[in-house]
């Protein structure tokens, strides 16, 4: 075990009877009469351990877990194998009285933390340029686990609206590369900001919704078993997901982690029976980008369109620009980010924008959210004025309004 993974506690604590999960013990540990305050964090708790189990094919690879309340915390939690350490108000909760916000909020930090038990415990990075992975996957393992615990809650549509904070800051000059080489210790706490958290998760969740779920998962799985009780570099990663599903995936990520920004996808009609994807890098200053106009990334888009019933196709687009074909003819509609999982910006061109308008029903409330926060962000850029941003709200307004 890694030596920044191993915690001692000690203090006027109390625990609470363990709660036999798989045979393992789960306990909350907290300050003295504050015992009450723990049944949500134990439910949490054993869901979380027992999807874990099953997700990644591994038992729990602790003997006992348990979570630990501290009153003055500076942290929002801490991973320590067995003995994860949380600030109170992350771990004790009144179900009867807090808000959705406040479960919610408990239930993405416990699942986080017990999410590092295996992707950050039983496999460490081998140094802290690979902290990011830790971070970005353990969020992305959060959503997923908050999500099969209470789907009512539609974590991912949330967590696609908090990812807009990550767009913000990385159309910036000052934008940095996710990952990036770490001499100090100052090196390693610049890692830990929205960049890692935001743009990091939605890099893993746009590729495996790109890859597949199950072919990502089992890429997952490869990359566990092979490195348990190991040290890694993130390509190890990527190798392994690359051997499970035959997809490019090294030179998929690291286009994306190496260097700082994102795209903006152009879609237009080709004339023909299909449609255009073109790239460049989006910025709200295009003077002050930061950097080459020569940059490029291997965006994994998945698009839909009126054809095919609205089956989505998963296109490649690993250069300037390619061509998508679509049978029966030019579409009347297309969504280049279908899921609205892609972290890229999409500028439709010439009728293409105002035929997804008024097919607005055809999309998810994150695809409609999605349409309308890029159009903004083209505002910002200077791509479209803000009468154009006004027009299409009243136009999306209005389509919904059909429904």
């Amino acid at each position: 075990m890694s030596t920044y993974l191993v915690a001692f506690v000690v203090g006027p604590m109390a625990a609470t009877a363990p709660v036999n999960v798989d045979g393992k013990p789960l306990r909350v540990v907290c300050p003295p009469g504050k015992e009450h305050l723990a049944d949500f964090a134990l439910e949490v708790g054993a869901f979380a351990l027992r999807y874990f189990t099953d997700w990644f094919g591994i038992v729990y690879p602790g003997d006992k877990l348990d979570l630990v309340a501290i009153p003055d915390f500076a942290f929002g939690a801490m991973e320590n194998l067995g003995c994860v350490t949380f600030r109170e108000r992350y771990l004790l909760v009144d179900p009867a009285t807090a808000t959705q916000s406040e479960l919610q909020a408990v239930v993405d930090v416990i699942a986080h933390e017990l999410a590092h038990m295996w992707f950050g415990d039983l496999v460490t990075m081998k140094w802290w340029n690979g902290i990011w992975l830790n971070e970005a996957f353990a969020t992305f393992m959060e959503m997923t686990c908050t999500d099969a615990f209470r789907p009512e809650w539609q974590r991912w549509v949330d967590f696609g609206l908090s990812r807009s904070a990550a767009f913000d800051t990385d159309a910036l000059a000052s934008t940095r590369p996710v990952e990036y080489p770490v001499v100090s210790p100052a090196d390693a706490d610049g890692m830990f900001d929205v960049l890692t958290y935001e743009k990091g998760a939605s890099v893993v969740r746009m590729l495996e919704q790109y890859l597949g779920a199950d072919r990502f998962k089992a890429g997952i799985r490869r990359y566990m078993a092979r490195h348990q009780y190991g040290n890694t570099e993130t390509s190890d990663l990527w190798d392994a997901l690359e051997a499970e599903t035959g997809e490019p995936v090294r030179r998929i990520a690291e286009s994306w982690i190496f260097q700082g920004g994102f795209p903006e996808v152009t879609v237009g009609l080709d004339g023909g029976a299909g449609v255009t994807l073109a790239q460049r890098r989006f910025a709200f200053d295009d003077g002050e980008a930061g950097g080459s106009e020569d940059e490029r990334w291997s965006v994994p888009v998945v698009v839909r369109h009126d054809g095919h019933g609205g089956d989505a196709q998963r296109v490649l687009l690993d250069g300037d620009s390619t061509a998508v074909a679509i049978d029966g003819g030019a579409p009347g509609w297309v969504n280049a980010n279908a899921g609205a999982h892609g972290f890229y910006r999409v500028r439709y061109t010439g009728a293409l924008l105002g035929g997804l308008l008024d097919h607005l029903s055809a999309l998810s409330p994150l695809e409609r959210y999605t349409v309308v926060d890029d159009a903004w962000a083209a505002v910002l850029s200077g791509s479209i004025t803000a009468a154009d941003f006004v027009a299409l709200v009243g136009r999306t307004d209005a389509a919904l309004k059909r429904r």
